[in-house]
C-alpha cells in the first residue's frame, strides 16, 4: 500500500497549490507583523493536513484558510491526548507491550476516541461511494484500503471482520478502511509538519546551505519548467540537506523495536530468538562511530560518496526494514516541494527569539517538535 512513483506524479498539482497558499499566508503574516516576524510551525501544520487529506482520503479541506476547522481540531486533540498522554510513554519502556494491551486499549478508547470518530466520519462516505462505483477509484490511501485483500491467517483466527466482493474476495469492512484513513491522517500530518519545521529553522539558521538549496532548486526549475515530480527528483544536495535536518532533529526521540529471528550472541550475552529489541534513533543518529562531529549540522554527510562508505543502518528517520514508514516517499516528496518553493521565492531569516540561534524542542511525546514554533523574517526574491 505504498506511494509509487506514479501516484506521486498524480498527486503533484494538487501539493503545489497547497504549498502555494501556504506561503501566500506566510508573507501575509509577515507582513502584518510589526516585527515582520512570523511563526511558520502552525501554518506548516495545517498545509500538511491539507496535503495529506488530499492524497491520502481525497479529502479537499483547506483548513489553512479556516481558523477553527472542526477536522484539524480533531486531529490535533488526538495527537495530544494520545500520542502525548501516559499510553505512548508506557510504549517506550515496555517492549513485551502485548501484556498491557487491554490496559492500553482502554486508554486510547478514552483520550482518543470521539476525535477519531469525527475524522472517520468524513472518510466513511467516500469509502462507501468508491465501494459502490469503481469508476471513482484514485490512487490514494482509501484506495488502497478498499482493494486490500484480508490475508489467510486473519480468516482462519475469526478475529478479523471482513466484507466479501462480487468475486468473493474477502476485504477490509468499510468502518475499518475509514478509521484506518482517518488515523494515517492523524499520523501523517503531525511528523511532516515537526519536520518541514526543523527544515525551515535549518535553513535559516544556516544561510550558506540556503543559498545552495538555492541555487540548485533554481538550476531544476529551469530545466523542467516548473516545480514538477522529476524537478523535485533532480534536487540533490536539497535532499541531503533534508536528511541531515532528519538526523540532528530526528522526527521519533523513542525507539524503533523490532523482534530477532535467531538466537544472537552479543558480547557474552545471547539474546534469544523471539526477543523485542529497541533502538534509540536520536542515539544513533548522534553517535560519532557513525558520524565525525555529529553536533556539526553538514549536508555532505549523505553525499553518495559518504553514505557508501557509512553502516546504512546509522540512519533511520523512517524506520528500517521492511516495516518502515509506509508515508516516508510522500513525505518527503513534499517536504522537499515545501522548501524548493519557499527558497525560490524567498531569503528566509532566523528570528533574534531563538537564543543563541537554538531549537528548543518538545521531546516528551513519541513525535519532536519545536516546543516554541519556529520564528523567521522573509526577503521576496520574485
Amino acid at each position: 500500500m505504498g506511494f509509487t512513483a506514479a501516484k506521486l506524479r498524480h498527486m503533484m498539482e494538487g501539493m503545489n497549490n497547497s504549498v502555494d497558499q501556504f506561503l501566500d499566508l506566510m508573507e501575509i503574516k509577515c507582513q502584518e507583523a510589526e516585527d515582520g516576524e512570523a511563526n511558520v510551525q502552525p501554518l506548516l501544520g495545517k498545509l500538511a493536513f491539507d496535503v495529506v487529506a488530499e492524497t491520502a482520503c481525497g479529502l479537499y479541506l483547506n483548513v489553512m484558510h479556516k481558523p477553527d476547522d472542526e477536522y484539524f481540531r480533531s486531529a490535533r486533540s488526538l495527537v495530544l491526548n494520545v500520542v502525548e498522554s501516559a499510553y505512548q510513554k508506557i510504549g517506550q519502556f515496555f517492549t513485551a507491550i502485548k501484556a498491557f494491551s487491554k490496559f492500553l486499549s482502554v486508554l486510547e478508547l478514552h483520550f482518543g476516541h470521539e476525535p477519531l470518530t469525527t475524522l472517520a466520519r468524513i472518510a466513511q462516505p467516500i469509502a462507501e461511494l468508491r465501494a459502490k462505483d469503481p469508476s471513482l477509484a484514485r490512487p490514494d490511501l482509501i484506495q488502497s484500503l478498499l482493494e486490500a485483500k484480508v490475508p489467510e491467517e486473519l480468516l482462519k483466527k475469526r478475529e478479523f471482520r471482513v466484507r466479501a466482493n462480487e468475486n468473493g474476495e474477502f476485504l477490509m469492512p468499510l468502518e475499518d478502511v475509514a478509521t484506518n484513513a482517518a488515523s494515517a491522517l492523524t499520523a501523517g500530518f503531525e511528523t511532516v509538519s515537526a519536520n518541514a519545521s526543523h527544515f525551515v529553522f535549518c535553513l535559516a539558521k544556516y544561510p550558506e546551505v540556503q543559498e545552495k538549496v538555492r541555487q540548485e532548486v533554481n538550476a531544476a526549475y529551469e530545466k523542467h519548467g516548473g516545480f514538477t515530480y522529476d524537478a523535485i527528483n533532480d534536487l540533490l544536495y536539497t535532499t541531503q540537506t533534508l536528511f541531515e535536518t532528519l538526523r540532528i532533529y530526528s522526527p521519533v526521540v523513542t525507539f524503533t523495536s523490532r523482534m530477532a529471528s535467531c538466537d544472537y550472541r552479543y558480547k557474552d550475552m545471547i539474546i534469544p530468538k523471539g526477543t523485542s529489541i529497541m533502538s534509540c534513533t536520536q542515539q544513533i543518529h548522534m553517535d560519532p562511530r557513525f558520524w565525525e562531529k555529529p553536533e556539526v549540522f553538514d549536508p555532505d554527510r549523505f553525499s553518495p560518496e559518504q553514505k557508501a562508505s557509512r553502516d546504512p543502518l546509522a540512519f533511520q528517520p523512517y524506520g528500517i526494514g521492511p516495516r518502515h514508514c509506509v508515508g516516508m516517499k510522500l513525505a518527503q516528496l513534499e517536504m522537499t516541494l515545501i522548501i524548493a518553493k519557499l527558497v525560490h521565492r524567498f531569503r528566509v531569516h532566523l528570528s533574534s527569539r531563538h537564543k543563541n540561534g537554538e531549537l528548543e524542542r518538545k521531546t516528551q511525546s513519541i513525535i519532536a517538535s519545536p516546543r516554541k514554533g519556529v520564528w523567521v523574517s522573509i526577503e521576496k526574491i520574485r
